[in-house]
């Protein structure tokens, strides 16, 4: 069995950033070199790497490793499959024993091999790729372990788990986008600014947040909005419906709010105790991870249902909001570099 399974390798299914970047350089000059739709791994992951090689085999990326123990066994594991007819190859330099292993397969399958380093140790550089000219290839969820056994993919600490942690983004009203058609009034309180939504039709405002670099995949989102109401209903417990609309439009896609949207809402309770002008969060307005892949921009629409489309906003006068902010869940403390 494997003497030690943390993975030594960063962003071994390449979801942090398109390669090569990072620990990954090109090895010759593929003719391209990018991420590409893999294997959803069990932690959210869903890209790969796919190379296509130029005019000379045993071309794709490499990565140094370094900090290795002296004579010891280190196990590669990768998934990987190919074009019909082409050849997908690992192997190692600077080894006592190197690996070299291929395959021909078009599906996912295992390439799995050893190296052994030698007395010094020196460092061993780890290539993916092509073993023939012109060979398009693809790879995913890449481990490397000290010693040998059969494992699943686990990413590198500092990639993802080490530091998992709540964290936020700051929305303030200033920076929102009020509506052509319905905007929202603009408000004081105490000298502090509002928007103040009526409770009658749709009034809206429009944000524009950058997809959070240390966002952990495959956790949803909460939107988060921080209200109050002048005059509480100390009779009957009433609601107020905040609604999200959105959609994530990565780098590379065409700006378009008018189709692929998704949408979230929440019937907001206010208590017959609540006092007025009290502070509260409606924090129940959820975008789900399906949704919240690659990078690019989080578009919001944020409004009031006032006449209540969507489920029942009851509360008579205005709802004042004051902040809002992003939710979630981080995997590390930043992007890696």
């Amino acid at each position: 069995m494997a003497s030690n399974l943390l993975n030594l390798i960063n962003d071994g299914s390449f979801e942090l950033a398109s390669p090569p970047s990072g620990d990954w350089s090109n090895i010759g000059t593929p003719t391209a070199v990018i991420r590409d739709t893999g294997e959803r791994d069990n932690y959210g992951g869903q890209y790969s790497v796919k190379i296509t090689s130029n005019g000379n085999g045993n071309e794709g990326i490499q990565a140094t490793l370094e900090d290795l123990k002296a004579s010891t066994k280190y196990t590669v594991r990768v998934r990987a499959k190919v074009t019909a007819g082409d050849t997908a190859k690992i192997w190692t330099t600077g080894g006592d024993t190197n690996l070299s292993e291929t395959t021909t397969s078009e599906t996912w399958v295992d390439l799995i091999g050893f190296f052994i380093t030698d007395s010094t140790p020196a460092n061993i550089v780890l290539n993916i790729g092509s073993d023939n000219a012109t060979d398009i290839v693809w790879f995913d969820r890449l481990m490397i372990v000290e010693g040998s056994g059969a494992f699943e993919f686990t990413p590198k600490a500092s990639d993802v788990g080490a530091i998992r942690v709540y964290r936020d983004v700051a929305i303030q009203i200033t920076t929102m986008k009020k509506g052509v058609g319905s905007p929202p009034g603009d408000g004081l309180e105490d000298g502090f600014p509002t928007l103040d939504f009526i409770d009658s039709g749709d009034e809206e405002v429009f944000v524009l947040v950058h997809s959070p670099y240390d966002y952990a995949i495959g956790t949803d989102i909460q939107f988060h909005v921080e209200f109050f109401v002048d005059s509480v209903d100390i009779n009957t417990q009433r609601y107020i419906l905040w609604a999200v609309e959105y959609k994530v439009i990565q780098h590379g896609d065409v700006f378009d709010f008018g189709v692929g949207t998704g949408t979230t809402f929440d019937s907001f309770p206010i208590p017959i105790t609540t006092d007025n002008k009290e502070l509260m969060s409606c924090d129940c307005l959820i975008i789900p991870s399906a949704v919240l892949i690659g990078e690019g921009l989080l578009v919001v629409r944020l409004y009031r249902d006032g006449d209540g489309t969507l489920g029942t906003d009851d509360q008579s006068g205005d709802a004042r909001l004051v902040y809002a902010h992003l939710h979630y869940t981080a995997d590390k403390l930043g992007e890696l570099v």
